[in-house]
């Protein structure tokens, strides 16, 4: 699913934050020249100052939390 209606939707509601579960981003970005899906919502995110927060990643990276306490 595209982030883009939903960004739109918190622009136009005047929101300043998006909490996701999975990240816009999955792959780094060399440029944000528009090119791209991932590329535009950044766009637009940023002209807007929308922050967008993504627990899924930040789960995900701590190593051995994880892993230790959510897998058995």
């Amino acid at each position: 699913m595209s982030p883009l209606p939903w960004l739109k939707k918190a622009k136009d509601q005047g929101c300043n934050l998006i909490v996701s579960h999975h990240p816009l981003i999955f792959k780094g970005l060399r440029s944000i020249t528009g090119a791209s899906q991932a590329e535009r919502a950044v766009i637009l995110a940023i002209r807007h100052g929308i922050a967008v927060y993504s627990s899924h990643t930040a789960l995900d990276k701590p190593v051995g939390i994880t892993t230790t306490y959510f897998m058995p």
